[in-house]
């Protein structure tokens, strides 16, 4: 009798609602699923790229500044199984490790000078601190850079047991015949924590998005699916690098779920896009964004070439370090980094080069009126104290300075600007040379 008494079930799934969140839920769950291995995928290829391209600009740097100090090939002389002399040129450079050793310190990168197969100059050292030498360079490596004469860049090369990103540059006689190579390491698992520290936001961001919005599609219909449409979108941009994508202000004045999933979208754009063009600690752009802006710059001045590119450098920046700390070195160079951003025009540009060295560019500026901007900021640095660990620390800084012309590249331009800025190093520091 009872069980004649009793309402027939009925299935959720076949209901309205069921079917409304059914088909709410399944597309979202893709979508965010798309939208995750995109947003993942699209996060490392950048951060890979990025990491490839300071290691290049690095690897310049490193060969700019060894022929500098040492014009000359290469050599060796073997003495024994696990002893020789280096030379490049006419000079003994075994021991001489200050450069590839300062370069770890500003890039937080390994250095390493391969003569044939073998490391006999590096930044590289165990935990006893003694230095990787004579060890062999990966037989791909071998094979593509010194064999092959290629400048390659690796993901997941494997060195001394540690996978590592590692950009290798063959060195070369003048008949082009290869017979050594620079080599640059980091270590993969830290690349891959940044990206992972990019990703899961993304990954959470999408999680939330699928669970409200599979609840709230039983209550809207047409206003949702707009809504979800203008989210994706947006999201799909952003994990693209679309970074100047703009959200419609309409989806975002809500009190919904969805309008606040759209300014979570924002929000995360804004996070990444300071995680990209902003550099972490001095708060002002970084070296990827700079070179973007300097290209840029130099195609929108046209023949004109009325601009000029200084870069700036902390002077003694490692006695900073080593006498205070490398928290107090932080502080210099926040306080640094706010002082030059404080007196360079808007329309110009001041960034994080690396290391203790900045960047700037001045747009529609002569070399005299980017000099007179320098020279407030020198000053103003000079005159400046800062407390740390009741101690007051004061630097100065150099500058390099110069002017663009018609048949001048911008890579040329920052070249001749890192000479002046070398000249004034070698003139005392504490100056200005354009």
């Amino acid at each position: 009798m009872d069980n004649e008494n009793k309402k027939p079930s009925t299935n959720f799934f076949k209901s309205l609602r069921g079917k409304m969140l059914m088909y709410t839920v399944i597309p979202l769950i893709i979508i965010a699923a798309v939208i995750g291995f995109v947003g993942a995928h699209n996060a490392r290829l950048a951060m890979v790229s990025m990491v490839e391209d300071e290691m290049s600009d690095q690897c310049d740097y490193l060969e700019r500044r060894m022929d500098a100090l040492y014009p000359g090939d290469y050599s060796w002389e073997i003495i024994s199984d696990d002893d020789y002399k280096l030379y490049k040129g006419e000079y003994d450079i075994t021991t001489q490790t200050e450069l590839l050793d300062s370069l770890k310190v500003a890039f937080d990168n390994e250095f390493t000078v391969y003569l044939g197969k073998a490391s006999v100059l590096t930044s590289y050292t165990d935990d006893a601190g003694s230095r990787y030498v004579l060890s062999e360079a990966p037989v791909i490596v071998r094979t593509e850079v010194i064999e092959g004469g290629q400048t390659k860049f690796y993901s997941d090369v494997t060195v001394d047991g540690i996978k590592c990103f590692a950009y290798f540059r063959p060195i070369t006689y003048d008949d082009g015949t290869t017979y050594a190579m620079y080599a640059i390491y980091h270590s993969a698992e830290d690349i891959n924590g940044r990206v992972n520290g990019v990703v899961f936001p993304l990954y959470a961001v999408c999680f939330f998005a699928t669970i409200v919005l599979g609840f709230i599609s039983v209550y809207f219909s047409q206003g949702i699916v707009n809504k979800i449409l203008a989210v994706k979108n947006f999201m799909e941009s952003v994990s693209e690098g679309k970074f100047d994508t703009h959200m419609n202000a309409t989806y975002m004045n809500g009190d919904d779920e969805l309008s606040s999933l759209a300014r979570s979208g924002v929000k995360m754009q804004d996070a990444l896009k300071v995680y990209i063009d902003y550099d972490v600690l001095t708060r002002i752009n970084n070296r990827r964004y700079a070179n973007i802006y300097l290209e840029k710059m130099h195609e929108e001045a046209g023949v004109k070439s009325d601009y000029c590119i200084a870069i700036g450098d902390i002077d003694f920046f490692k006695k900073v370090n080593d006498t205070y700390g490398h928290d107090a070195g932080d502080v210099v160079l926040r306080n640094t980094a706010e002082i030059l951003r404080k007196n360079v025009p808007p329309k110009c540009l001041v960034a994080r080069w690396g290391g203790e060295e900045f960047l700037f560019a001045f747009k529609e500026t002569t070399l005299e009126e980017s000099a007179e901007i320098l020279e407030k900021c020198r000053e103003e640095i000079k005159k400046s104290t800062w407390d740390y660990d009741g101690q007051k620390i004061s630097v100065t800084m150099s500058f390099g300075v110069a002017a663009a012309k018609y048949n001048r590249t911008v890579e040329s331009v920052v070249m001749l600007a890192d000479d002046m800025l070398y000249e004034a190093k070698e003139k005392g520091r504490d100056r200005i040379v354009s």
